[in-house]
């Protein structure tokens, strides 16, 4: 084995490393991605929001090792993916606003 700095830490610490680079790189990319899609171009609450459960499917995905983590991260996505595609299903069937009907005003014109 080569003796290089990787190496030379220890394995709590390489944890913990690799802990906080999996969520300054899930932050990093959660707010490319806001920014990106974001109109108004401020940040908000679901900036907030979204970048924290960035952080939170990336620390949840890290595994001991690259395969099994990567394996995990796919598994991750196509649940996502999965769960949109029913979500779509679900509101093109019943829809969460009620049918547009002629309404009556209240109040004398």
């Amino acid at each position: 084995m080569k003796n290089t700095f990787i190496n030379k830490i220890s394995g709590s610490a390489r944890i913990a490393l690799r802990y906080v680079l999996v969520s300054l790189l899930a932050y990093f990319v959660a707010s490319v991605a806001y920014y990106l899609t974001d109109t108004i171009r401020h940040v908000s609450i679901a900036f907030a929001v979204g970048t924290l459960w960035a952080v939170i499917v990336g620390v949840t995905v890290i595994q001991a090792t690259w395969i099994s983590t990567v394996e995990k991260a796919r598994f991750q996505i196509l649940g996502g993916l999965v769960g949109a595609i029913l979500s779509l299903v679900y509101l093109e069937i019943l829809p969460s606003y009620p049918a547009k009907t002629e309404q009556t005003s209240h109040y004398p014109v």
